[in-house]
């Protein structure tokens, strides 16, 4: 009987484990570099030169959300160089801890 009952304990605890973990989120924007984030300067050709230069140059990758006027910083998985400058959906988790989007997946966001 006290076996039975740990073992729903422990049963109940898990559960309330899983809900409690965070989930992906999908996270939409402009795949831009660090120094410019949401905009990038005039005398560069377009977003995706000037991306590319940046972070060639040892900038870092970060997510623009131009509507929301947000810019996140992301790590965790490659970033394709073809996706620079380019309108992006990220599947990833916020964290806390570096304040940042860990990138599980990304992929070009066709959405007009």
């Amino acid at each position: 009987m006290k076996n039975n009952l740990w073992l729903v304990v422990l049963a109940l605890a898990a559960s309330a484990a899983l809900w409690a973990t965070p989930k992906n989120k999908q996270y939409r924007g402009e795949l831009s570099d660090q120094l410019c984030g949401l905009s990038h300067p005039k005398l560069m050709q377009d977003a995706r030169h000037c991306t590319i230069n940046c972070i060639r140059g040892g900038s870092r990758y970060v997510l623009a959300n131009k509507n929301k006027g947000m810019v996140y910083d992301i790590f965790g998985k490659t970033i394709p160089e073809e996706l620079a400058g380019g309108k992006v959906i990220i599947t990833g988790r916020w964290n806390k801890k570096r304040r940042a989007v860990r990138v599980y997946g990304i992929m070009p966001d066709n959405e007009k």
